[in-house]
Order: C-alpha cells, then sequence, then structure tokens
C-alpha cells in the first residue's frame, strides 16, 4: 500500500472522483465544465498523492494547496452545472457538502504537516490561524 492510500481523505476524494465522473458522464460533453468538472476532481486525488509522496514540509503543503483549490473548482462547476440545468440542485448540493468534507480533511493535514515548522516557527501561527475557512458554517 502506498503511503497516500493510508489517508481517510484520499478514500473520500476518490469516492467524490467516483460519482462526479458518473454524474458528468450524462451531461453534454459540448460544454467545457464537464471536462473542467472531472479534471478537477482527479486533482484533488492527485495532488494529494504527490503531497504524501514529497519530503519537505513546504512542499507537501503546496500541494495540499492545489487540491484545495482543485476542490473548491469542483464546487463552482457543480454551480454552473446546476445554472445549465444539467444537475438538479439537491445532488450537487450533496456533492458540494461532501467536498467541504474533503476541503476541511485536505486543511487539518495541511496543517498537521505543518505543525513542525510552525513549532519551530512561532512566527507562522498567524497566517496558520487565518486559513484553512472554505464551507459553510465556519466561524471567523
Amino acid at each position: 500500500m502506498f503511503s497516500h492510500q493510508k489517508l481517510n481523505v484520499y478514500a473520500k476524494a476518490l469516492g467524490s472522483v467516483t460519482r462526479l465522473a458518473r454524474h458528468s458522464a450524462l451531461w453534454d460533453k459540448r460544454h467545457a465544465v464537464v471536462d473542467q468538472l472531472v479534471r478537477a476532481s482527479e486533482s484533488v486525488v492527485l495532488n494529494l498523492a504527490e503531497g504524501a509522496r514529497l519530503w519537505t514540509l513546504g512542499n507537501k503543503q503546496h500541494r495540499l494547496d492545489y487540491a484545495i483549490g482543485s476542490a473548491l473548482e469542483c464546487a463552482a462547476c457543480l454551480d454552473i452545472a446546476m445554472i445549465k440545468q444539467f444537475v438538479l440542485t439537491d445532488l450537487a448540493t450533496g456533492e458540494k457538502r461532501s467536498l467541504c468534507e474533503v476541503v476541511r480533511m485536505l486543511v487539518a493535514l495541511r496543517k498537521s504537516w505543518g505543525w513542525i515548522r510552525a513549532k519551530a516557527n512561532p512566527s507562522s501561527n498567524l497566517e496558520q490561524a487565518n486559513e484553512g475557512r472554505f464551507c459553510w458554517g465556519e466561524s471567523a
């Protein structure tokens, strides 16, 4: 088993890729959002795997930043798909909640990977305290 396969967030992200690919397979391929959604969902998983294999904390966290951005991109693609009436609101909302959970898990993993650096460099704590508020119901 590879190191990234041991991560709970990896399994959760793979589930999102599976569901989003299944949903978008039925959509009109002439629209860019179809391909973009599939590529963004795959990017979450690929960047997570890449981050898990890297050695330096900065590089690991950088890959997780890409994964977080791709998950947010998936949510935006679902918004566009709702506007174009490719997907029902309830289904899109459910998928966005799942993506939000993936984002929360990625942010937590990023923080845990950066904990050692934050302990060594206390000035970075302010930056870490302000990151990761991407989803519903989060307090400031």
